[in-house]
């Protein structure tokens, strides 16, 4: 069986997705330059150092953009849980309803809005604009790459020398 993607654009950059999902990936980045860059963890309070095992993973945050975007109206807290967890699934990190907060401050606060309610608080986005564009500068220069990717190529070229 083929595997669900939701999304027809991908979830960093924004462009256009043109490689249909297989029965082992939903591939839901252009390429390996986009997936990258959402394949890191950062700890929120230390930016600087990248981990793997702690800290908020950038694909769930990614996630969290793709579908604030996706609504028409304005999302509280257990509504965009519900979206998350239908659209891409259960994620180790997603543990509770609430929290998103924690979340949404790795985006600028110009991109989305938070209307606070007497009973709960939504969260709307105010610009629809692709995720790399919605994290703040401090994150993004951090998660994107350094160094050029290698090619296969290129790595054989290494060995031999």
């Amino acid at each position: 069986m083929v595997r669900h993607r939701p999304n027809n654009d991908c979830l960093y950059c924004g462009e256009k997705l043109t490689r249909p999902p297989t029965i082992q990936r939903a591939f839901y980045y252009c390429d390996e330059s986009c997936w990258r860059p959402c394949n890191r963890s950062l700890r929120f309070f230390n930016p600087e150092i990248p981990s793997r095992s702690r800290g908020t993973p950038m694909s769930l945050v990614a996630q969290v953009w793709w579908c604030m975007r996706q609504a028409n109206t304005p999302l509280s807290s257990v509504e965009l849980y519900e979206r998350v967890l239908d659209n891409f699934g259960d994620h180790p990190r997603l543990k509770s309803k609430t929290g998103f907060y924690k979340l949404l401050n790795h985006l600028k606060p110009e991109v989305f809005r938070k209307i606070e309610g007497s009973y709960r608080t939504e969260y709307e986005v105010v610009k629809d604009i692709p995720f790399k564009d919605a994290l703040r500068s401090k994150f993004l220069t951090v998660i994107e790459p350094q160094q050029p990717l290698l090619t296969a190529s290129d790595k054989g070229k290494l060995r031999h020398k």
